[in-house]
């Protein structure tokens, strides 16, 4: 006979759900019940797995928003928040900070574009004195955003 010592959250957790602890720690052992579980959840709820079209609208949303600020933790939170909205399961924490990370990349690209796009012949001194100050002053926003 072997003696279990359940945690006291497992067994708050089963004291709310009127069951046996034991119980709880039976559950987890059949990956299949977590899994139908889970099923059920999405179903009931209209939750759906995130899928790769979703991935093309989440870069579009976080890209219009890194242009406007590229702070790291607005940008997670935003795609959290528009994950949720759409009641999709969030992809792993990771997968949302390389999405995070690459449109902050394409971000600062197209600024960058923008600003040598405004950029022509005739103009080229007085141009050039704005785009170095848009860069600078983009560059100082970034450091001003870390330090918050």
């Amino acid at each position: 006979m072997s003696i279990i010592f359940l945690d006291p959250v497992l067994e708050y957790i089963a004291e709310q759900l009127n069951i046996d602890p034991k119980e709880m720690i039976q559950y987890a052992q059949r990956e299949n019940t977590r899994l139908e579980h889970l099923q059920e959840i999405r179903e009931k709820y209209g939750y759906r797995n995130f899928i790769e079209q979703d991935e093309e609208s989440l870069i579009s949303i976080l890209l219009s928003a890194a242009i406007e600020n590229d702070n790291v933790i607005n940008l997670m939170k935003t795609a959290i928040e528009t994950l949720r909205k759409q009641k999709i399961i969030l992809p792993g924490i990771t997968t949302i900070e390389k999405f995070v990370h690459d449109v902050r990349i394409k971000a600062e690209n197209s600024i960058i574009e923008m600003i040598n796009s405004t950029i022509t012949d005739r103009r080229f001194d007085e141009s050039k004195r704005y785009a170095i100050l848009a860069i600078y002053l983009y560059e100082l926003s970034k450091t001003l955003d870390r330090l918050q």
